[in-house]
């Protein structure tokens, strides 16, 4: 663990902070809705603004496109949460579990996010109390991380009883692609998160 920027450290810190506030009834009170996701978002957001202050937690990014001359630019898929921490973005993507979905479900949103300009992407599966694979799904999702060399993007494990990083994310997305791309993906930022 002592690879991990110590700003990450506290960012996670942070994000863990608001995860803590979820309890039993938030949760009955989201299943109610028809995307019980977006309202866990909802609060996390709600909370973290009240950590790092309203102009550092965005709103949702909607999956919009957009020209750029020749070039157009996909803004999928949407970004749950981002926020600005010393400095550097973190793009939030959440999973609430409850049913059978794929235990790698959120992976491939927080690559994604490096489109959006984000230094750092997390995965957080929200574990319902009802879902007895969590410890299985925990696992699997440190392994693939792991395995794929992937070191923009870390892990976090939750519920009401309790939330921990699984994995941190250890160093910014890299930023050296198609020159083009760069550019587009530098002007995204800049109007989504730098105004």
């Amino acid at each position: 663990m002592s690879n991990i920027p110590d700003s990450v450290k506290s960012a996670s810190q942070n994000l863990m902070k608001s995860l803590r506030t979820v309890n039993e009834a938030h949760l009955a009170n989201f299943s109610r809705k028809t995307v019980p996701e977006i309202e866990l978002v909802k609060h996390v957001r709600k909370e973290l603004r009240e950590i790092l202050g309203q102009k550092n937690v965005f709103v949702t990014v909607k999956g919009l496109h957009e020209h750029f001359g020749e070039i157009v630019f996909l803004k999928q898929p949407d970004v749950d949460l981002c926020f600005r921490y010393s400095g550097k973005l973190y793009g939030v993507e959440f999973k609430l579990l409850g049913g059978r979905v794929s235990f790698y479900s959120g992976l491939e949103e927080a690559i994604a996010y490096s489109t959006y300009g984000i230094d750092y992407s997390w995965i957080v599966h929200f574990f319902r109390k009802s879902f007895k694979n969590a410890k299985n799904y925990e696992r699997w999702m440190k392994y693939v991380i792991e395995q794929s060399n992937c070191l923009s993007v870390g892990y976090i494990c939750s519920s009401t009883k309790s939330s921990r990083v699984v994995v941190y994310p250890k160093q910014p997305f890299p930023r050296k692609s198609e020159p083009k791309l760069e550019e587009i993906v530098s002007k995204v930022r800049e109007k989504l998160f730098l105004k």
